[in-house]
């Protein structure tokens, strides 16, 4: 007997298909399969050449649609954000390769070694809840996932790094936590992966199947307690937490779901940190939850769209301004390590204390680097290579090389904190001056051997003119040491003890010469003057040879004269002689010698005359 279907029956068999219809996935030879079904069926009632033909239809506007819709979302959805990796940062025996995540790091293009500018995202979840899948659908990165045909067993063992671009993000996929692999008893390690992603992520991911909500351990109830605990130690400061719902249905209001979570959040936090006697720590000073919610990857069309929205959300500024604790990314390894190695030792998380460390070290290491840059820097070899400047000139030099190291080194440390930067800052300074000191030293010893050589003309001549040198030593040595000292004023700031030790040898060797040369003076003077006297005795007894020779040259023609006097008397003698013999043959009575009155007058004009009249 033929079957013939009932009304019922033929609306039932039009329902399940239709689905399959306006499914895009649907090929044709499945439509073709469906149709000879409901052909079958519903022979003698249905038109099926009407039916095809409407069907056709549809499926050619569906096609049409799902060709325009696929247009659409390449055009509106970004690329792959991702760029390098996955490399390990954490083995799952808690090694932290540190020089892996070093180079990493600086090979990458993105992020500058000296930048800051870039988040960390971490995911953290139960183990095999679809953690890397959604990474890699999220970010285009290439985590290894689960291989369901090989079985639901751990995938990812320690944490994995992948770097992403536009914007620059390092993406932390963290093993599975609540996984056999590691047994009931080992949660020390899931624990601490937690609490370091927890620490070092701008944005910590949960991943979260929506079934799971409100249990015990699906829901990381222990978790949560573990990273509140820890986070509520630290100073206040908002935590960023972006909850993932998985498997969402749609039912429950998404409002509904955010309040849930956030309320068993407060009071999970509330029941681990309140203290009885003090003032309770508020959820909200320190941790900022953000809930998305993902249906089941299944709904491909629905999963995908969400997944784009999520990923816009990150490329369009979701994470702008998360960055708290900034780390320059040459430092990111060596803080990251610093902070995992205390967290697996049990010791107290002291972040501030961390950061302190943290920008100790990598602010020594930017000094040394601008100190090596200095060395390279054009200033810096023209005044190694010995080039003779001025101390003005100097001066401008160096204010230039310091302007040079010091905005490098505010630009590299502005991540870091305030006062290890003033302090590495000062230190950075010190040692640039250190560097350019023998320079310096060198344009001082020019400069004071210069001045030493003008300075001594200058004292010379004012000594040789004070009336008395050796009082004068002081005051003509200060005049030059004030020349000195004011031109070594710009750079008397910056190195002082310099400037000191070079105006005390420059004083000391003036005053040495100064007193030297006043002594000097002081005996050519005594000289000159023992020189003059000696000629003025020269002179006088010249002179008194002179008025010897005079009185000698008088005396001797006084004698003379004398002589001729005498001889005139002698002949005069005779002559009365011969007068006297005349008259006494004439007979005539001699009256006794008697000087003739003429003759007496004649020689009265003569000194020896008066001399020899004594005689007669």
């Amino acid at each position: 007997m033929e079957h013939n279907p009932s009304n019922a029956q033929k609306s039932s068999g039009i329902a399940a298909i239709t689905p399959n219809i306006t499914n895009p996935n649907m090929d044709a030879q499945a439509l073709l399969a469906g149709l000879q079904g409901l052909a079958g069926t519903a022979a003698g009632q249905v038109d099926v050449s009407s039916l095809l033909s409407n069907l056709m239809q549809q499926l050619a506007v569906s096609a049409h649609a799902q060709q325009q819709q696929q247009q659409q979302e390449q055009e509106q959805e970004p690329e792959p954000m991702c760029v390098a990796g996955p490399m390990q940062m954490i083995g799952g025996d808690g090694t932290f390769f540190q020089h892996d995540v070093d180079d990493f790091i600086l090979s990458a293009k993105e992020i500058a070694p000296a930048s800051a500018d870039y988040a960390v995202v971490s995911i953290i979840g139960a183990q095999s809840s679809g953690k890397s899948y959604l990474l890699n659908r999220l970010f285009g990165t290439n985590f290894q996932v689960m291989d369901a045909a090989k079985g639901r067993g751990q995938t990812t063992k320690g944490m994995w790094l992948s770097r992403c671009a536009k914007p620059s993000m390092l993406v932390m996929d963290v093993e599975g936590f609540d996984g056999r692999e590691r047994g009931e008893d080992d949660t020390s390690f899931e624990k601490q992966a937690a609490l370091f992603s927890l620490t070092i992520s701008d944005l910590m991911m949960v991943n979260m199947w929506l079934r799971d909500i409100g249990r015990q351990h699906g829901g990381s109830i222990p978790l949560f307690k573990t990273i509140f605990q820890e986070r509520a130690k630290l100073e206040p400061g908002k935590t960023r937490v972006l909850v993932i719902v998985r498997g969402y249905d749609y039912e429950t209001p998404m409002e509904n779901l955010q309040n849930d979570l956030v309320t068993q959040m407060e009071e999970l936090w509330e029941s681990v940190n309140k203290q009885p006697g003090k003032e309770n720590k508020l959820f909200s000073d320190y941790i900022e939850v953000m809930v998305f919610a993902l249906p089941d990857k299944l709904l491909v069309q629905n999963f995908k769209e969400q997944v784009t929205n999520l990923r816009n959300w990150f490329s369009k500024g979701g994470i702008a301004g998360l960055r708290q604790d900034k780390v320059a990314a040459s430092g990111f390894a060596f803080s990251a390590k610093g902070i995992w190695e205390t967290i697996r030792q049990n010791k107290e998380l002291d972040l501030p204390a961390h950061r302190i460390l943290v920008s100790t070290c990598f602010c020594e290491k930017i000094v040394r680097e601008n100190l090596d840059a200095l060395a390279l820097h054009e200033d810096y070899m023209s005044m190694k290579s010995g080039a003779q400047y001025s101390p003005k000139e100097f001066s401008t030099k160096l204010e230039g090389l310091l302007e040079f190291v010091l905005t490098r080194y505010d630009a590299e440390t502005d991540m870091y904190d305030a006062n290890v930067r003033a302090t590495k800052r000062h230190e950075l300074e010190n040692g640039t001056l250190h560097l350019l000191e023998p320079f310096c030293k060198d344009m001082f010893n020019r400069l004071r051997t210069t001045t030493a050589c003008e300075s001594k003309d200058k004292i010379a001549a004012q000594l040789r003119n004070a009336d008395d040198p050796a009082t004068a030593v002081d005051a003509s040595v200060q005049a030059c040491l004030k020349e000195f000292t004011e031109s070594c004023k710009e750079l008397s700031s910056r190195y002082q003890v310099l400037c000191d030790e070079n105006c005390k040898e420059l004083r000391n060797e003036l005053t040495s010469f100064a007193q030297i040369k006043a002594e000097s003076i002081k005996e050519q003077r005594m000289r000159e003057e023992l020189e003059r006297q000696r000629i003025e005795a020269d002179r006088e007894a010249e002179r008194a040879r002179e008025e010897a020779e005079r009185l000698r040259e008088e005396a001797k023609r006084t004698k003379e004269d004398a002589e001729r006097e005498i001889e005139r008397i002698n002949q005069m003698r005779e002559l009365a002689q011969r007068q006297a013999e005349e008259n006494a043959r004439r007979g005539q009575v001699p009256q006794g010698p008697r000087i003739d009155p003429v003759l007496d007058g004649i020689l009265s004009f003569s000194p020896v005359w008066h001399v020899v009249k004594l005689f007669f």
